[in-house]
């Protein structure tokens, strides 16, 4: 089955998390902060019962629980939601970062970075959407796409990877984002991704969105996170790590 493979890849990634804890000599714990988007305990559920009745999960010495709704409705967005998860505060829905009260609140992200982690964001969508965009935007609409990759542009993470390159280098106020982020080295391909040895790394995979469908994906999440890891491990520095995934299948 599909989620079997879904299944493969987080154990995967839960494997990568506590070897690098174990390995690195380091006061600062790495953190990898994994986003399966849509999951909830009745998806969760489901693969557990299509896996034997096991989960990857089982293997995490804690297990914590966090209601993600928004702060005037039960049913969320991935902008409330994604601000829930990022810095620990209600939103509205379509809003990114900033509180009912109009406060901005640092993420996780942003707390990693004052305390000098390397950071990363790894996203299957745009990397401005709202899940990714949570971690590094304060906006009161999710969809000011420009608005947030203007953001992301003056945020200093180490390594980005997703969509949406037209937001930084076809924009209606005519500025390229991607020339002004003299910092950075931007990937043209996935090899490219791969070789690089530079400190500051974006890598566009689509210049929109990129295919709903995970068969139509190039390079794959499993692919991407692999590299990002070898990137950032490091016995000096600890690291900060986000990934969304959104799985969909024909």
């Amino acid at each position: 089955m599909k989620t079997t493979k879904f299944l493969n890849f987080i154990t995967l990634l839960s494997f990568v998390l506590f070897k690098i804890t174990f390995i690195s000599a380091q006061d600062s714990p790495n953190i990898i902060f994994l986003i399966g988007d849509g999951m909830g305990l009745s998806q969760i559920s489901s693969g557990m019962y299509a896996n034997e009745n096991k989960t990857a999960l089982e293997g995490f010495d804690y297990v914590g629980l966090i209601k993600t709704h928004s702060a005037n409705q039960l049913v969320t967005d991935s902008a409330a939601s994604g601000t829930a998860m990022a810095t620990g505060q209600k939103t509205y829905n379509g809003v990114l970062g900033i509180t009912p009260g109009n406060i901005p609140y640092k993420s996780i992200l942003e707390i990693c970075q004052e305390k000098k982690y390397k950071t990363a964001l790894i996203a299957t969508s745009s990397i401005v959407h709202a899940t990714p965009a949570s971690f590094y935007a304060k906006n009161i609409s999710r969809y000011n796409y420009e608005d947030i990759a203007l953001q992301l542009s003056e945020h200093s993470i180490d390594i980005f990877v997703g969509g949406g390159k037209k937001y930084f280098s076809s924009r209606k106020d005519k500025r390229n984002l991607i020339d002004e982020m003299d910092a950075y080295s931007f990937m043209k391909n996935f090899r490219q991704f791969e070789k690089s040895n530079s400190s500051k790394i974006g890598y566009f995979t689509y210049s929109a969105e990129p295919p709903k469908i995970i068969e139509n994906r190039y390079p794959s999440l499993k692919e991407i996170t692999k590299t990002t890891l070898k990137k950032l491990n490091s016995k000096e520095t600890p690291f900060f790590l986000m990934i969304e995934g959104q799985y969909l299948h024909k």
